[in-house]
């Protein structure tokens, strides 16, 4: 992931990390009443999120490699219409 110019999904990502480490920081006082706000939940979360953002960069990286061949096999072809 980028360093401090994240942006985006990637930001809240980084951004839940900081939440569980806060959490986590008020130790046995930490006791939320809802489950999905738990250590363990956010903890999980974290993990799906970074699953996602792995799919999602690897997904991009084939895109830019496909679109990178097609410009690379079309190269040398002149246009057949101007604008």
């Amino acid at each position: 992931m980028p360093g401090t110019s994240e942006t985006g999904h990637a930001k809240n990502v980084a951004n839940l990390e900081t939440l569980i480490s806060f959490c986590n920081g008020y130790g046995a006082t930490y006791n939320p009443a809802k489950e999905a706000l738990s250590i363990a939940r956010l903890k999980q979360l974290q993990t799906e999120a970074d699953d996602a953002l792995l799919q999602t960069k690897k997904a991009k990286t084939n895109f830019d490699n496909a679109t990178n061949a097609r410009q690379e096999a079309f190269k040398g072809l002149k246009p057949l219409a101007t604008k």
